[in-house]
């Protein structure tokens, strides 16, 4: 990622400065416990100006709203029914009819009468059931809630317009319910359609995919969509580490090897945290 990058070169660059007068003394050992120092700092620098710079483009953009889809995509399907068989018919009937009356005498017009008509039938019948819901494999309902909190955390701190989006369709079930005047057997497809057009301007979706490598255990692919015209504006994978976050070890046990618990720097806070960063550095690049 660009962002990764830039914050591994200022890294990179401070370090220099600050090992050269060590080594000029021979002294060696500061460095490492330099290094977690300034990875942090650096990280901290450029995270305050992807913020500055994303709050300016934010007001420019006219303050859009945007809905978060946790670990759920915006996909092609149109219904959440789907057609088992159908039947139809279909028919046509037409009947024309002409008919002339002439007097024999006396002072009467021609009589003529003509009539045509038709009748069409076309019925049918649908067999359908309900189908299958996006079932993805995610996070704990713990962890889930830790790695979304902090990945809202830097958007609700630079006041950005974030929604939910299971509140924003029931909000929209509840008011076509209301026109309708009657209970309405809702669509959830066409009701998380009509939930965006009514009150989103973007939609990101936040997908997990199992990466045993990752801190968490999970590999992040994010996009974020304009809803009015489906652009594609931001799109990037990522493992969502900070800098200078460790890998989290393999360690064998009597069985077999287990996943040593990751360090303070890949918790589900901070992980979620970094994404949301990352998330801004990539609108930046459209706004």
């Amino acid at each position: 990622m660009k962002l990764n990058k830039a914050i591994l070169i200022g890294a990179m660059g401070l370090l220099a400065v600050g090992v050269m007068p060590a080594q000029a003394e021979g002294d060696h050992a500061a460095a490492p416990m330099l290094s977690s120092g300034v990875d942090k700092s650096a990280a901290q620098v450029t995270r305050k100006r992807i913020v500055s710079s994303f709050r300016d483009a934010y007001e420019r953009e006219g303050e859009p709203r945007i809905a978060i889809f946790w670990n759920r995509k915006f996909d092609d399907q149109l219904s959440q029914w789907q057609a088992n068989w159908r039947k139809s018919r279909t028919g046509e009937v037409a009947e024309k009819s002409s008919e002339k009356f002439e007097p024999t005498g006396g002072s009467q017009a021609p009589y003529e009468k003509s009539s045509s008509g038709g009748t069409k039938i076309v019925s049918a019948l649908h067999g359908e059931t309900n189908a299958e819901k996006q079932e993805r494999e995610g996070f704990s309902e713990s962890t889930q809630f830790a790695f979304s909190s902090g990945y809202l955390n830097p958007f609700i701190s630079t006041q950005v317009k974030v929604l939910d989006r299971d509140a924003i369709m029931r909000l929209v079930q509840r008011d076509q319910a209301k026109q309708a005047g009657a209970e309405i057997m809702a669509d959830y497809q066409k009701v998380e359609t009509d939930a965006l057009v009514d009150y989103a301007d973007y939609v990101a979706e936040i997908l997990l995919a199992p990466n045993a490598d990752a801190n968490l255990g999970m590999r992040f692919m994010v996009s974020v969509k304009e809803v009015a015209t489906g652009r594609v504006v931001a799109m990037f994978e990522s493992e969502g580490d900070a800098p200078g976050a460790r890998k989290s070890n393999w360690v064998a046990t009597s069985e077999v090897f287990k996943k040593a618990k990751p360090n303070e720097a890949g918790a589900p806070f901070d992980i979620g945290e970094q994404l949301a960063y990352e998330t801004m550095q990539a609108l930046l690049n459209s706004w």
